[in-house]
């Protein structure tokens, strides 16, 4: 083969490469090595655009190195200033764009921001260009997730957990069992982490006793519930939690007194003082109630649903009323009944006393045939002992 043939080859060969490199990254700048996807610049663009409206990359142009750009972007970000904290990452993907650490930012930024789609293209073109990262797995699962596209969330999780095993990806692989309705998958989960992470089972314990608690599998859940309470009692939360699954299998008493210890460690929790009340209410302790709810309002006067319930049920309500009109109804319908069984004794002794009276006369008569004929005077006197005897007779017989 001579040389000329060698030469194409050869230039055939680096001119396909070139086309491949076009084709994967878009623009390339072989002064700096540093490899941009045109994709990934219009999604840039169009964070920057919200920003400061309409401008070039070279505003984002800084002097500094990329970590210390970022740096201050994270701090940006930890005083809840979004737009600075954007801004910081922009400019660390311009000053490198062949490192990983700004796209990861900003796509936790996007998926803060709920640019799901955005931000899986973004991390998915860092890891097929660079390299790969337990962290951005972590983070293009959850916005699957927040998708609705669990299955592969599931996928992008157990990536993760392959590159590097963290507490992050085991939480959110659970989580995501638990949506699928995956119970066991889900426990089984959280029992390897338990076994990995030297975090504290209570952790872990809690995590299982919500999902069972979803599944409502609630003897199960309070096993697990109860374990946290045992490893931490101090962890106000974890008797709320314990509280919240008694009140489901409807042991109200007991629920009470898990939420009354929560609150006496912790007095700020507004959903204890909200359950406490619902409680109260459902053991038709009204004035109770309305007690407990009053403490969760004035820790979150901005609640105007619970605001307006409070109200509702401070004042009478049309049940109340009803409540009222029947109870007036069966005093009512008992006087009536009490009249109508006095009256029928009334008349059941008036004809008890009008037979009584025509006995006596029908016994006067038959002893009036008996006895023979004596003087007037002897006459009555035996009449009226008669007529006595017969009655004192009629007496007896009926008091037997």
């Amino acid at each position: 083969m001579s040389n000329f043939n060698r030469k194409l080859i050869v230039f055939f060969c680096l001119f396909f490469f070139v086309l491949k490199i076009k084709a994967e990254f878009g623009n390339f700048e072989f002064l700096t090595g540093n490899f941009r996807n045109e994709k990934v610049d219009k999604i840039i663009e169009a964070l920057s655009t919200k920003i400061t409206g309409p401008c070039s990359s070279n505003e984002f142009l800084d002097e500094r190195t990329i970590d210390e750009i970022c740096n201050e972007g994270i701090s940006q970000m930890q005083q809840r200033k979004q737009d600075e904290g954007l801004t910081c990452f922009i400019k660390g993907y311009y000053k490198d764009p062949s490192s990983i650490r700004p796209y990861l930012l900003i796509g936790m930024l996007l998926k803060e921001r709920d640019l799901c789609k955005e931000a899986i293209e973004l991390l998915t073109y860092s890891i097929n260009v660079y390299s790969s990262s337990a962290e951005t797995y972590t983070i293009i699962a959850q916005c699957q997730s927040r998708l609705g596209k669990n299955e592969e969330a599931v996928k992008s999780l157990n990536k993760a957990l392959s590159v590097e095993p963290s507490v992050l990806a085991y939480y959110e692989l659970g989580r995501i069992y638990s949506l699928l309705s995956q119970v066991d998958a889900a426990v089984a989960t959280y029992q390897e982490a338990s076994t990995k992470f030297d975090i504290g089972d209570d952790v872990w314990f809690t995590e299982i006793g919500r999902v069972l608690q979803g599944a409502n599998r609630l003897e199960e859940a309070l096993t697990y519930l109860t374990f946290a309470v045992l490893e931490q009692p101090e962890n106000a939360y974890y008797h709320y939690n314990k509280a919240s699954v008694l009140e489901k299998m409807n042991r109200l008493d007991e629920a009470i007194e898990s939420l009354e210890k929560s609150i006496e460690l912790n007095s700020k929790i507004v959903d204890a003082h909200k359950r406490l009340g619902n409680i109260k209410l459902k053991q038709n302790q009204k004035s109770q109630a309305i007690q407990a709810y009053k403490i969760a309002l004035s820790l979150s006067p901005n609640d105007q649903e619970l605001a307006k319930f409070i109200n509702d049920i401070s004042e009478p309500s049309w049940w109340d009323e009803v409540d009222d009109l029947l109870e007036d109804y069966e005093n009512d319908e008992n006087n009536n009944n009490n009249q109508n069984n006095n009256q029928n004794n009334n008349q059941n002794n008036n004809q008890n006393n009008n037979q009584n009276n025509d006995n006596s006369n029908k016994n006067e008569q038959v002893q009036q045939q008996k006895q023979p004929i004596q003087p007037n005077n002897q006459k009555i006197n035996t009449n009226t002992n008669a007529n006595t005897q017969t009655i004192q007779d009629e007496e007896d017989e009926e008091w037997w």
